[in-house]
């Protein structure tokens, strides 16, 4: 009878084993398939099927990036990456052209593609506009894709950036994103670039990043004192 007991043991004991096998391999099917995400705010690594490399291969790091769900760009979109900022088209939250990159006299600009929708954009705005506010040398250029002027004035009125803009700020509306994600060539929001003196991308963000510490910071301090070419 106790030599009975021992081999239910065992193969109970087995049949748990598989059970989690089993588990575990489902798990990795769903998420080959491109499954939902744990995550839940929009933003997932990239790639996100679940591949597994031959021995001996390398592998290289995962990315991430703030991806809105229902609004990337399309493949035809997306081209190599610039070194040099376009001209852009386009009008202000007033209905006023954009002059231009030569007519903004700071030698340093962010710019800055975002909308209301993106809960990433919203909550690190704020912190742009005041960065703004305090280091004169520094214009920020934002294209804001919302479908309405409506729903980007909204926006603007909850940080006191309407009617009336601060000093270095240009808000730009860019509803049909032809601009956004056709000359400037971004894949998501927020996407955000650093403009030197003479308009060349010095640095890109996909998602959010910090002006006041890390690699953007750094760019920042050392291109604010430096004179535009003529």
């Amino acid at each position: 009878m106790p030599r009975a007991s021992a081999s239910l043991r065992r193969v109970a004991v087995r049949a748990g084993v598989v059970g989690v096998v089993v588990a575990m391999a489902g798990g990795v099917w769903i998420l080959g398939q491109g499954g939902g995400t744990p995550w839940g705010v929009g933003v997932h690594p990239v790639p996100l099927r679940a591949t597994f490399p031959p021995p001996g291969a390398s592998v290289a790091p995962p990315q991430w990036h703030s991806v809105p769900v229902g609004h990337p760009a399309s493949t035809s979109q997306r081209r190599p990456p610039l070194s040099q900022v376009p001209d852009i088209v386009l009008p202000d939250v007033h209905g006023k052209p954009f002059p231009g990159w030569t007519s903004i006299t700071q030698p340093v600009v962010i710019v800055t593609v975002w909308a209301s929708w993106c809960t990433t954009c919203m909550a690190e705005m704020p912190s742009k506009i005041k960065y703004i506010k305090s280091n004169p040398a520094i214009a920020l250029v934002a294209l804001n894709i919302d479908t309405t002027p409506e729903i980007h004035i909204k926006a603007l009125k909850k940080w006191g950036e309407y009617p009336k803009s601060s000093t270095g700020i240009w808000w730009l509306s860019d509803p049909s994103r032809t601009q956004s994600y056709g000359r400037l060539n971004i894949a998501n929001v927020p996407e955000s670039f650093i403009l030197n003196a003479n308009r060349e991308i010095v640095y890109k963000a996909v998602g959010p990043f910090s002006l006041t510490q890390g690699p953007a910071a750094e760019v920042l301090e050392r291109l604010k004192n430096q004179s535009v070419t003529p």
